[in-house]
């Protein structure tokens, strides 16, 4: 399958979650399942909102913790400005 289908696909699926969600704003394991798509078609941020929304409704899910952790590292990793000092390794004698 290619990425322009999978990733069609994938937002078909967002939209019926989020359906869902409105329906049942409490089901955890719907936000989880929207934000493992969100993952995917490489919307981080949203990814992360819906499990700061799983936090709000349980405050002690380490798996929604440890994602966002993740994610904004990714997020932070994929953001780097590799022109702004190309000696990124602080090599004294590259200077």
């Amino acid at each position: 399958m290619d990425n322009k289908r999978s990733k069609k696909k994938f937002l078909a699926l967002i939209k019926k979650l989020t359906l869902k969600i409105i329906k049942h704003p409490q089901k955890i394991e719907l936000y989880k399942e929207r934000a493992k798509l969100y993952m995917k078609i490489g919307a981080y941020t949203k990814a992360i909102n819906d499990y700061k929304k799983i936090l709000e409704i349980d405050p002690s899910c380490i798996e929604a913790e440890t994602n966002i952790e993740m994610l904004e590292t990714t997020i932070r990793f994929i953001n780097i400005d590799v022109y702004a000092n190309t000696n990124l390794t602080k090599d004294p004698w590259f200077d």
